[in-house]
């Protein structure tokens, strides 16, 4: 790990925990997306970064999310994509973010099948957000995720029958974090609670304690 990164025996059990985890990979049909999933310190406290996406892009307007996309051809890897994706986005250099490992792969109802990228980066980098692309940019402590008050899931009818589980985290009066990005979330939480060991001690670092995620699905959002 770079040492111009703070925290660098946690940020190393970090990636030695992604590293040696079983990790759900998607079968390689349905058109292949990565995001990045940036995390950093600061004030002795952990945050995540997000974009809320303009009203004036082609999908999911106004939604929050991570930065990334579609992979293309040139992507030699998806982490490549994700970390393209970051740099056109919100011009976040490749070169300051330490890639610590993949999350879980999601599949949307749109097929599209999300493999996200844990990344350190560095707190106060100054981004450069697309302006067609990015309306604002959101920091919020991991913290915020791990409190079961700010977790709900709602069950929505599909188009063919039956209904699905959608994640939310609620920032009233801000609008929500939902979907495949709330997911992601979820479930990388649930997957630390769930290990008794180095999963919970990782969890209690990040969060500060704030409490034990939710269990939930690992279906379509």
């Amino acid at each position: 790990m770079s040492s111009g990164f703070p925290a660098q025996t946690l940020v190393d059990r970090l990636a030695a925990w992604l590293a040696a985890r079983p990790r759900r990979e998607m079968p390689p049909d349905g058109r292949p997306a990565a995001v990045l999933v940036p995390i950093f310190e600061r004030d002795e406290a952990w945050w995540v970064l997000l974009t809320q996406r303009t009203e004036t892009v082609g999908t999911h307007q106004g939604q929050i999310c991570f930065p990334g996309g579609r992979h293309e051809p040139g992507d030699e890897t998806l982490a490549a994509t994700a970390l393209r994706e970051s740099q056109e986005e919100i011009g976040l250099d490749p070169n300051a973010v330490c890639l610590l490992g993949p999350l879980d792969d999601h599949a949307t109802v749109f097929g599209v099948r999300i493999s996200p990228y844990l990344g350190l980066i560095p707190a106060g980098y100054p981004f450069r957000p697309a302006p067609d692309e990015v309306a604002a940019l959101i920091e919020l402590p991991l913290a915020f995720f791990a409190d079961p008050a700010n977790r709900r899931i709602e069950l929505f009818p599909m188009a063919g029958g039956g209904y699905r589980e959608v994640h939310f985290f609620d920032r009233d009066p801000d609008p929500p974090v939902w979907g495949a990005t709330a997911r992601i979330l979820a479930l990388w939480f649930d997957a630390l609670a769930a290990d008794p060991g180095e999963g919970r001690a990782l969890l209690e670092t990040l969060t500060g304690g704030a409490g034990t995620p939710l269990d939930g699905d690992r279906g379509e959002a």
